[in-house]
């Protein structure tokens, strides 16, 4: 098992994995007009609440705005900020917008700030003025959660002694300024699969105590969501001719239309399923399996990488996603400990060897040499045993002679393997694969003349494997 944990946020969220998982993500903004580029509020609803007693601006657009209490101070980004100025009554300033987060998403808030405010050392305040950004019901008005909270000092006497709120003092202790604050990200993922309302929500609890004027710009909720790639075991592992493996690929969330991502696996292996498509409102997971080619090629331990083209889809949640590539391990057929052992030991030619799975080891001539032809898996105890190739592909490395029998060369020779021991030990129920199909024919060493003996044949991996009686020839014929 494997824990997995999006670090990316202001709040970790843990997910707990069967199966290694990587994740590749789109980004979606939620929040419509955050930084207030139209020049107007579109896409919020502003209210006040109170009775103006001094002066009081409101909402409004900076550059431009009516100064009530503070000089003109520049916008925070871009050419737009939100604002507003006031003194006076007791009120509330609030905004909000209504985002919907998708369902397993990742979101993330943002956004930046400046406050000041004034405290008037005739009215001294005793109530805290407060700024929060709080999570709501749209329905029911209720708070879900606070992502964010500014909360003032209460100064005994402003003009006397130093004030103390989130900001240092501009004039005289009586008027204070924040300076520019970033705040998140904040993970809003725990309201995944909801309509929720962003309130921006400011309270003057005291009357006539002085004023605030606040600025806030770049309000940002980014939405993540990401197409997984998970292997099985933490990792991809695929033997040549032998065992295969699996990963699997899932999505945060049903897509709203098709996605499909197609995959480009390199020569050393290959899938069972291009490309991947998941259907509408199917998430996955879509089982993919892994299986090495099975060459010819001494390599030993490789790789395979496998690639994915980025994702198909009229849903911009995961159209142009590219997932993570997957790199499968490779054990070599044609590498000692790749494919088998001459009973599991060595011999004094030093062949060695260790079995996986259904695969026939290579077969050592006497000098130790081997040729990716020929197989041979010998009883267990039966060592000193060698092939010698007489011929490959259809072309003779030895001459026809050593075959010596016309009528096997009449049927067209593929592969022909002399299999013998100086020591004379009986290779009785030894396995021996030669590459290519065909035909097996057995010439028995101990007779003479030797007599074609044709012997049953089983395909296993692209090579024609047999079982022998004795030492001998045994050549792959077409016919």
């Amino acid at each position: 098992m494997r824990t997995v944990a999006r670090k990316h946020k202001g709040a970790t969220l843990l997910l707990i994995l069967l199966l290694f998982s990587t994740s590749a993500q789109a980004q979606s903004e939620l929040v419509n007009n955050g930084d207030f580029e139209t020049g107007t509020y579109a896409g919020w609803t502003t209210m006040y609440t109170g009775n103006e007693i001094y002066c009081y601006v409101g909402w409004e657009i900076e550059p431009g705005f009516t100064n009530c209490i503070f000089p003109y101070f520049d916008r925070l980004a871009g050419n737009y900020s939100a604002v507003n100025d006031f003194d006076g009554s007791i009120s509330q300033f609030y905004m909000y917008q209504d985002i919907t987060i998708p369902s397993g998403a990742i979101a993330n808030f943002s956004f930046i700030y400046r406050i000041q405010y004034f405290n008037d050392p005739t009215f001294p305040w005793t109530l805290p003025r407060t700024f929060d950004v709080q999570v709501r019901d749209p329905g029911t008005d209720a708070v879900l959660g606070t992502l964010h909270a500014f909360v003032t000092n209460i100064p005994a006497d402003c003009g006397v002694a130093v004030c103390s709120g989130s900001g240092g003092p501009v004039d005289n202790n009586t008027k204070f300024d924040t300076g520019l604050v970033s705040v998140g990200p904040v993970d809003m993922s725990p309201w995944a699969g909801q309509t929720v309302r962003l309130y921006f929500l400011e309270d003057i609890p005291e009357y006539m105590t002085g004023g605030s004027v606040i600025v806030m710009d770049n309000i940002s909720v980014i939405s993540t969501l990401g197409i997984n790639v998970s292997e099985t075991g933490g990792s991809t592992d695929i033997t040549e001719g032998g065992a295969t493996d699996s990963f699997s690929l899932t999505l945060d969330q049903p897509p709203t239309d098709t996605v499909t991502i197609n995959i480009v696996p390199d020569a050393q292996c290959t899938v069972d399923v291009n490309p991947v498509v998941f259907a509408l409102g199917d998430a996955g997971p879509i089982n993919v399996t892994v299986t090495a080619v099975n060459d010819a090629v001494v390599e030993g331990p490789h790789s395979c990488t496998i690639q994915f083209g980025a994702a198909v889809s009229t849903d911009g949640n995961f159209n142009g996603v590219n997932p993570d590539d997957v790199v499968a391990n490779v054990t070599d057929f044609n590498s000692p400990g790749g494919g088998g052992g001459n009973g599991g030991g060595s011999s004094s030619s030093g062949s060695s060897s260790v079995n996986v799975g259904p695969a026939v080891p290579l077969c050592n001539d006497l000098n130790g040499t081997t040729n990716s032809i020929v197989r041979a898996a010998l009883p267990g105890g039966v060592y000193g045993v060698h092939c010698r190739v007489i011929a490959e592909n259809s072309s003779f490395i030895r001459t026809p002679a050593e075959l010596g029998v016309q009528s096997v060369l009449d049927r067209g020779v593929i592969q022909a393997v002399d299999i013998f021991s100086p020591s004379g030990v009986s290779v009785a129920g030894a396995t021996i694969c030669l590459q290519g199909t065909g035909n097996l024919v057995f010439l028995d060493a101990t007779q003479a003349p030797r007599v074609p003996q044709n012997l049953p044949v089983s395909i296993q991996n692209g090579y024609s494997c047999t079982t022998i009686p004795a030492l001998g020839t045994l050549a792959l014929v077409r016919g």
